[in-house]
């Protein structure tokens, strides 16, 4: 991935909507890496590690949640790594954990993600990885 191409990704943000609220997503950091001696299969699947940090209120109705997603692919063909926020304009509860349970906006977060891990794999040259879509709090 040419420099270029990086901070187009980079500054590229994505917008979308939950029933309640307008999630916007600002990628700080984008990172791709393919193994040098890459095994190229059919299915690659991606364990992925998820932190969604403590809210931080802008307003009464807005808040951003830092995050950071770690994706190693198995098998060993690459791995991922991408920090950034997520901006959330509607109901304060969406940000907030109930029950032990992630915040709603989480799984707006998830499917995010992965559009943007799908097009990394594609600048490096693997598989694109296949998501669940149905990820559900």
């Amino acid at each position: 991935m040419t420099k270029a191409e990086s901070k187009q990704l980079a500054s590229r943000g994505h917008e979308c909507a939950l029933k309640e609220a307008e999630v916007s997503i600002r990628y700080r950091l984008l990172e791709a890496r393919r193994l040098e001696k890459t095994l190229y299969t059919r299915e690659i699947r991606c364990p992925i590690s998820i932190y969604l940090g403590e809210p931080v209120k802008l307003s009464e109705e807005s808040a951003f949640l830092p995050f950071t997603i770690v994706v190693d692919t198995k098998p060993e063909v690459a791995s991922f790594r991408m920090e950034g926020e997520a901006f959330v304009k509607g109901s304060p509860e969406l940000v907030v954990s109930h029950n032990s349970k992630p915040p709603k906006v989480w799984s707006q977060v998830y499917l995010e993600i992965t559009k943007m891990l799908s097009e990394l794999a594609k600048y490096v040259e693997v598989p694109v990885p296949r998501f669940n879509k149905k990820f559900e709090v």
